[in-house]
């Protein structure tokens, strides 16, 4: 099993007076089992400081906030701390030299600070330390994950596609209900998000019902007629009865009323089965439905513990996809419940108005982008171009014209994405491949893709985001995507 992830820590200090302390407390933290880190590089002419500096932070479990002299006199960590305390942070202070307390900026004086001054011991500071970070380590984990995804909600105009629904909205209600004092508060817009998210899931919810109801209404009609019948047959049984004996009009009453009964449950089982089909060839045949179904499958592994295998999650998904009676959101969420396993991370989100079957026939025309890139950190895994092949050749046979993509670089990727379409078509994007986790952002990783560096992903990676937007971007029509792939954190895929 994949061990837990490390709780992720922001190391703000003072250059001038602290350099060397913060290098030994990172080394401190990793061998006690963190992951920290540190804003090494200088800000380049024309960076948004403030956009860099958040992506840091929000991206941190806890912050931790090195006082020294030059720390307290730095407009850099002030911001720093503003910064995390707007995001609703834990701040962990740790002094590092002796400083003034009025010289301690005001956010940090109300806290308990942990001292690693010279006359106490460093071993015995980092105990402290570590203890503090333990503190409701995984409420504080889910902190960031909800403030994370609340964020890319935000930041693409709230969609709908990127609400939680299901078994992971019924977590982050938990999650919330949890909060006690002393842990970072809930930020508003993390509260908006999980209360939308609550609101679509209820919306959702009410349309299902209704459906069941207008279902079960026409099955209740149904079996009213049965009975209407079955009593004109009884009716017609007593007539004939004045035929013959007692005897012989009691035992063909018997074999009668047992055959009747028989029949009408085969009608019963009939009617229903004729029902839930044309239920469902009404719903393919539509051509109104719109929105996106997105799901990640979080079931490649990377880095160290990557495998040249296929995709035991992308494969089980496909065969529920073809299914003629299962809905794409069925299909996920039936293969979701087989994977509930802490070792992945997959993710479904939708907010399409309606039920997309890919194994009936369609209204509107199938198009699908195939994509694999087998090079990956410098490795090459040829189970993503067999995992890829499969999902063409079975979307070829679903009547879907497919672009098989192999090892493509950023702008050849985006740009199959983004073409545009003649008229209304329902738009499937496939990827399997690695992923980049950076600064509260996923990245898929192109042929050409490098991250050596912050500035390499963000420049030659195709963000998560965009694609979502690009393929979404067609209104008149649904899309489908499936990241078949696992968000590996930049510091580690860096290593």
């Amino acid at each position: 099993m994949v061990e837990a992830p490390r709780l992720r820590v922001f190391v703000s200090y003072a250059r001038d007076d602290c350099t060397a302390f913060a290098d030994e407390l990172v080394a401190g933290l990793e061998l006690a089992g963190f992951e920290p880190f540190i804003d090494r590089q200088d800000i380049a002419g024309g960076e948004d400081w403030d956009a860099r500096l958040g992506g840091l932070i929000q991206s941190a479990d806890t912050v931790l906030f090195v006082i020294s002299p030059e720390a307290a006199a730095s407009d850099h960590c002030a911001r720093e701390v503003a910064k995390a305390e707007t995001l609703s942070k834990r701040i962990i202070p740790i002094v590092a030299i002796d400083t003034p307390q009025e010289k301690v900026p005001a956010g940090l004086r109300r806290l308990q600070f942990i001292s690693f001054t010279k006359d106490r011991s460093f071993t015995r500071g980092l105990a402290e330390l570590a203890v503090a970070l333990r503190t409701d380590l995984d409420w504080i984990r889910e902190h960031t994950r909800y403030a994370e995804a609340a964020a890319r909600w935000r930041d693409r105009e709230k969609s709908e596609v990127l609400l939680l629904r299901g078994s992971e909205l019924e977590a982050a209600k938990t999650w919330l209900a949890a909060w006690k004092p002393g842990a970072p508060e809930p930020t508003d817009l993390q509260r908006a998000f999980i209360g939308e998210s609550e609101t679509a899931e209820q919306v959702r919810l009410s349309a299902e019902r209704q459906q069941l109801a207008a279902l079960a209404e026409a099955q209740t009609a149904r079996e009213e007629a049965f009975k209407r019948l079955s009593r004109r047959t009884a009716v017609g049984l007593v007539g004939a009865g004045g035929l013959i004996t007692v005897a012989a009009g009691a035992g063909i009453w018997g074999l009668r009323n047992r055959s009747v009964a028989l029949e009408e449950r085969e009608a019963r089982e009939a009617a229903e089965a004729r029902s839930v089909e044309t239920m469902i060839v009404r719903e393919a045949a539509r051509t109104d439905i719109r929105g996106q179904i997105a799901i990640t499958t979080g079931a490649r592994r990377q880095g160290a513990s990557a495998t040249d295998e296929p995709s035991a999650y992308g494969g089980m998904l496909l065969e529920e996809i073809v299914a003629p009676n299962n809905s794409v959101l069925q299909a996920a969420e039936r293969v979701n419940r087989r994977f509930n396993s802490a070792d992945l991370s997959h993710r479904l989100l939708s907010d399409v108005n309606g039920a997309l079957y890919l194994g009936r026939p369609s209204s509107l025309p199938r198009r699908a982008i195939v994509v694999s890139v087998a090079n990956v950190g410098g490795r090459t895994f040829a189970a993503h171009g067999q995992d890829a092949d499969r999902w063409a050749q079975t979307l070829e046979g679903l009547s879907f014209s497919v672009q098989r993509l192999s090892d493509p670089d950023a702008e050849a990727l985006l740009a199959a994405v983004r073409a545009p379409s003649e008229r209304p078509e329902l738009v499937l994007f496939y990827f399997a491949g690695g992923g980049v986790w950076l600064d509260g952002d996923e990245y898929l990783l192109a042929a050409d893709a490098r991250f050596a560096s912050r500035a390499d992903v963000q420049t030659t990676a195709l963000s998560a985001n965009v694609v979502h937007a690009a393929v979404g971007s067609r209104p008149s029509a649904p899309s489908i995507l499936v990241l078949d792939t696992s968000f590996l954190d930049f510091r580690l895929a860096a290593l």
